[in-house]
C-alpha cells in the first residue's frame, strides 16, 4: 500500500519504506515558525527511521536544491541524505554517493493529464510560451529580455503559472504593460486549460539557467511541442531519445536570434507526428518504483535492529 506523505503518519503509522523526491520542501514554508517547526518533525523522522531501520528512497531529481537554504537546513538534509539506501536518477547523468546503490527511472510523460486537444491535432500554434512557477533560478528575466528583442511585431509570448514572490509578478507584469505582445496567465491553471494554452503556442521555452530534469519538458512534449532549452549533457541526450525536431538548444546568454531560430524550426515540422516518448509511460514507471521500494522493504526487514 501507498500513502501520501503526512508528518502524522510518517511518525505514528506502521510503515517500510520513506520515499522522498524534494527533500527541501519536508523543512520550507514561507512563515519561519512552520519552517522550524517542520524541522524539528524531520529530525523526529529521522530518529524514527534510524530507530526502526526503515528504507529510505530517495529521487535524484537536482543534483542540488534551485534556491540554497540556511545552515539547519543544510544540517538536516544532510542527515535525511546520510539514510538514504537507494536512490533514484531520472538520468544517467545523475550522480549519487558511492556508498550507496543507484537505480535510473526516467521521468514520465503526462500525455493522459495533458490531454489537450493537441493529442488530436499536432499542428504548430503561433508564438512561444513558458510555463510553470515562476521562480528566480527559470530565467524569466532573460526570456522577457530577449523576446523584446524580437522584431516581429506579430509574434506571440505567453507566459503562465504562479509567481514565486511580488518580485517574480511585478518583473513579467511590468514586461507586459510594455510589450502588448506578451500574454500573461499568472496563478494556477488547471490541467485543461494549461493544455489548451500549450497548443495554441509553436515552441516551449525553458530559458533555465541550468537545468537537470524538468516536468515542464516532457509536458510539452506529452502535447507535442517543441522544447528550446539550455544546451548540455542531459537535454542533448533527451534530443537523441525523442529527435532533434523536438529538443532545441541554446547557450547562455539567451537571445532573440535563439528565439526566432528555434521558432522557424518549430514551425516547419511535420504536423502529423509526436514525440516517442517510449518506456515513460507511468506504468513501466510505477513498476520499477515498486521493486526498489520492494527490495528497500526485505533489506529494512532483515536489518531490523530490534
Amino acid at each position: 500500500m501507498v500513502s501520501s506523505f503526512s508528518y502524522r503518519a510518517a511518525l505514528l503509522d506502521d510503515w517500510d519504506v520513506l520515499h522522498v523526491h524534494w527533500p527541501e520542501n519536508l523543512v520550507r514554508h514561507r512563515r519561519k515558525t512552520r519552517a522550524w517547526v517542520r524541522t524539528a518533525l524531520l529530525v523526529a523522522l529521522l530518529c524514527r527511521v534510524r530507530f526502526r531501520g526503515s528504507g529510505v528512497v530517495r529521487t535524484l531529481h537536482n543534483v542540488a536544491p534551485h534556491e540554497e537554504g540556511g545552515l539547519v537546513e543544510r544540517t538536516v538534509l544532510t542527515l535525511l541524505d546520510r539514510s538514504v539506501t537507494c536512490h533514484v536518477r531520472l538520468n544517467e547523468a545523475t550522480h549519487g554517493r558511492a556508498d550507496t546503490p543507484m537505480v535510473t527511472i526516467p521521468h514520465g510523460h503526462y500525455r493522459a493529464e495533458m490531454a489537450g486537444p493537441s493529442n488530436g491535432s499536432h499542428a504548430a500554434g503561433r508564438g512561444l510560451m513558458f510555463f510553470g512557477f515562476l521562480r528566480p533560478y527559470k530565467g524569466i528575466d532573460a526570456l522577457v529580455s530577449a523576446f523584446a528583442d524580437v522584431s516581429d511585431p506579430e509574434e506571440r509570448l505567453v507566459i503562465a503559472g504562479e509567481p514565486a514572490d511580488e518580485a517574480m509578478r511585478t518583473l513579467v507584469e511590468r514586461a507586459a504593460a510594455s510589450d502588448p505582445r506578451l500574454e500573461l496567465h499568472l496563478g494556477f491553471l488547471p490541467d485543461e486549460e494549461l493544455a489548451e494554452l500549450v497548443a495554441s503556442v509553436a515552441l516551449v521555452v525553458l530559458p533555465y539557467k541550468e537545468i537537470h530534469n524538468s516536468g515542464v519538458v516532457f509536458a510539452a512534449l506529452s502535447l507535442a511541442r517543441p522544447v528550446l532549452v539550455p544546451e548540455n549533457d542531459v537535454t542533448a541526450a533527451l534530443r537523441r531519445e525523442v529527435g532533434p525536431e523536438w529538443v532545441h538548444g541554446f547557450h547562455h546568454p539567451l537571445e532573440a536570434d535563439h528565439l526566432a531560430q528555434a521558432l522557424a524550426a518549430a514551425g516547419s515540422r511535420d504536423a502529423g507526428i509526436r514525440p516517442d516518448l517510449g518506456g515513460r509511460d507511468w506504468s513501466a514507471v510505477a513498476a520499477q518504483y515498486t521493486t526498489v521500494f520492494e527490495d528497500c522493504a526485505g533489506r529494512a526487514v532483515q536489518e531490523d535492529p530490534r
